[in-house]
C-alpha cells in the first residue's frame, strides 16, 4: 500500500472515531489471561459490577489496565458523585427556594 493510500485510510479512520481502536488492535500487549478470565466470570453487565467473595464491587478503567495490561489511548475521565444525603439536601434546597419563587 502506498502512504497515500495509508494517510487517506488514517483520515478515514479518525473521521469515524475508531482510529486508536484499530490501531490498538494491530499491536500485542503483556496481560495475563487468567485474570481476564476471572475479570469476565465475576463480571454482572446489568449493574456493570464484579461479585466476588467480597461482595458487589466495581472497577475503574484504571484498574482494569493495570490488573489486565490492556491499553488506554487518552485521557481518564474520572467523577465523583455525592453522597445521597448531599443530593437530598441540595434537591430540598432547590424545592424551598422555588416555592419562595411562587
Amino acid at each position: 500500500m502506498g502512504r497515500a493510500y495509508s494517510l487517506m485510510l488514517q483520515s478515514h479512520l479518525r473521521t469515524c472515531h475508531i482510529f486508536y481502536a484499530v490501531s490498538a488492535s494491530l499491536n500485542t500487549y503483556d496481560r495475563d489471561p487468567h485474570v481476564i478470565r476471572a475479570f469476565c466470570e465475576a463480571w454482572c453487565p446489568e449493574t456493570n459490577t464484579l461479585h466476588t467473595i467480597f461482595g458487589e464491587m466495581s472497577i475503574s478503567l484504571w484498574d482494569f489496565y493495570k490488573l489486565g495490561g490492556l491499553p488506554i489511548c487518552g485521557k481518564i475521565y474520572d467523577e465523583a458523585v455525592s453522597s445521597r444525603d448531599t443530593l437530598y439536601q441540595h434537591h430540598q434546597k432547590q424545592l424551598e427556594i422555588n416555592l419562595t419563587h411562587m
